[in-house]
């Protein structure tokens, strides 16, 4: 989540400009604080948690590589940061679906 900051501000210095830089920061705020719940989640063992992240998972791999029709297209850095984000990400997700961190899950049963 602290590699998201960065890609986060440039996300935002990407968006128009005026009121909706407020918008946008309360929307990423709201899906900051719905991203660490659901990490919150899977730290207590819910399942439900665990297929969540790898279903988001898949849908930011997804938004990552399908090109965008944006006004101002994302920067090297802004899409190194995301590459990284995901690929921690993605080992992550793995760590949670193979052992031992599926028994973590079996034990919270």
């Amino acid at each position: 989540m602290a590699l998201a900051v960065p890609a986060t501000l440039f996300s935002m210095m990407r968006g128009p400009e005026g009121g909706d830089t407020v918008a946008g920061a309360v929307i990423y705020g709201v899906l900051f604080a719905i991203n660490a719940w659901i990490n919150l989640m899977v730290y207590r063992g819910r399942n439900w948690a665990r297929i969540v992240t790898f279903v988001f998972l898949l849908i930011g791999a997804y938004y990552m590589f399908v090109p965008a029709e944006e006004p101002v297209p994302a920067g090297v850095i802004e899409w190194i940061i995301n590459l990284v984000c995901l690929v921690l990400e993605s080992v992550a997700v793995f760590w949670l679906f193979t052992q031992p961190g599926a028994a973590w899950f079996a034990r919270h049963r």
